[in-house]
């Protein structure tokens, strides 16, 4: 193997060279660094908006949970009643249903009781 012989002009080019490739890949490592840094940044951003609104829906929804649960409240009274009226209300039937009966049978009617009691829904 042949020796190159070297000079220090040659040897300084060389270490200039590299210098020069290091300063390179130095301010390309930099410039990475701050693209990175940027796109944390803006992710960072991004969440935050996410975030914010995520915190105004969970307030809608506690909203509508509580709406709800008046509703649910004001339904069920409102099946309560309409359970005790109904109640009530067929128990009219059956005493109107039996005072009509017993006024047939004292006018001596004939009237079908069959048919008063699909009308009156007694049974």
């Amino acid at each position: 193997m042949a020796k190159i012989p070297v000079t220090l002009d040659s040897l300084a080019d060389s270490v200039g060279t590299l210098t020069n490739k290091v300063d390179t890949l130095t301010d390309s490592i930099d410039s990475l660094a701050r693209i990175t840094s940027e796109g944390f940044d803006s992710v960072n951003q991004r969440l935050d908006k996410v975030e914010g609104r995520l915190d105004k829906v969970e307030g809608r929804l506690d909203k509508v949970e509580a709406e709800m649960k008046g509703l649910r409240f004001s339904i069920e009274r409102a099946m309560e009643l309409s359970d005790a009226r109904y109640l009530e209300l067929r128990q009219q039937n059956k005493e109107l249903y039996k005072c009509l009966i017993q006024v047939i049978q004292a006018a001596k009617l004939n009237i079908s009781t069959e048919e008063l009691e699909k009308r009156f829904a007694v049974f």
